[in-house]
This record gives structure tokens, sequence and C-alpha cells, in this order.
């Protein structure tokens, strides 16, 4: 008999190792995963409003004053393109608003570059690279960290181990809540 008391004891003691290691490797998880989940959470939350906030930053840029008629998109576009020789064309936005400014998008060495043309008097009134615009950084931020292929890695093993931690305390609920009342509470 002695022999089966034994045998209990020694898985209770091997499952009661297995539970430790796991809450553990829980807790490892969540100090390695918490700031990138925090960051994720706020880059997210921000690129949930990705059309107020630019809207919001390209204000300045719309419901411009006007003496006189607007002049036609090609002339718009020519405009900006004299601005940067040799870039050439990729994008262009017209507004509904016709006293918005139009937003051309010019290729210039490889490079993406945003610039916003008064319809009427043709003036260049700013000029930023895409990848500069705030929703470009906070996209890049919640892709890649800043960091590229390396920042990408990152983010999707905090997202694995994200998740293999939310499957360890599933798996720790369920075996706890099969003990008896009794048990649970002698700790």
């Amino acid at each position: 008999m002695s022999g089966s008391v034994d045998e209990s004891l020694n898985r209770a003691r091997r499952r009661q190792a297995l539970v430790r290691a796991v809450w553990r490797w829980h807790f490892y998880a969540g100090l390695f995963c918490i700031p990138f989940i925090i960051i994720l959470s706020v880059t997210g939350s921000l690129y949930l409003f990705k059309p107020q906030i630019e809207s919001a930053i390209d204000r300045p840029y719309d419901a411009l004053s006007f003496t006189g008629p607007v002049k036609s998109i090609t002339e718009q576009v020519s405009a900006a393109t004299m601005a940067h020789p040799g870039a050439k064309l990729s994008s262009v936005e017209v507004r509904q608003n016709p006293q918005d400014a139009t937003r051309v998008v010019l290729t210039e060495n490889g490079e993406k570059l945003r610039l916003y043309v008064h319809p009427q008097t043709l003036a260049i009134l700013k000029s930023v690279p895409e990848e500069q615009r705030f929703m470009a950084q906070v996209k890049n931020i919640h892709g890649e960290l800043l960091s590229g292929k390396v920042g990408e890695i990152i983010v999707e093993l905090a997202a694995c181990w994200a998740i293999r931690s939310c499957g360890s305390v599933t798996c720790r609920s369920g075996t706890r809540s099969r003990q008896p009342l009794s048990l649970r509470d002698r700790r």
C-alpha cells in the first residue's frame, strides 16, 4: 500500500512541478509581451481613426481662399512636377470641395512625395515624403516597431507569445475548476 501512496505522491509532485513551470512561462511571456501589446493597442487605435486624423492634419490645406477661377487639374499637376524636375507622377487626389488643395503624389529617386497644390495660384503649399506622414509612421510602428524586418519578427513573436500565454491561462483555469472547492481553498 505504501508503494501506491508513494506513486500517488510522485504523480502529484510532478503535476505540481508542471503547473509551476506553465505559470512561470506564462509570467515570462507576459513580461515580454505586455510592452508590445500596449504599443500595438495604441497604434492600432490611432489607425482606426486614420481618416479623421489625416483630415485634421490636412485642415490648413482645405477651404482655401480664392480671388479668381480654379486652374485645370493638368495645370496643377504640371506645377507640382515643375517643382520637382525629374519626378514622375504617381497619383492625384482630387478633392470634392474645389477650394481644397490638390494632393499630387510624385515618385522621385524611389521615394514618394506628397505635394499640396493651390488650385488657383498653383503654389506648392506643402511638400512631405509619404513615409514621413503621421499615419505612415503609426503604421510603421504598428507593423515593424520602426525596425524593418527585425521589428516585424519581434511583433510576430510577441503576438505568438501572447496567444500562448492566453492558452496557458485557459488550460490552468480549466484544471482548477475541476478541483473540489475544499482543495482549491487550502492554499
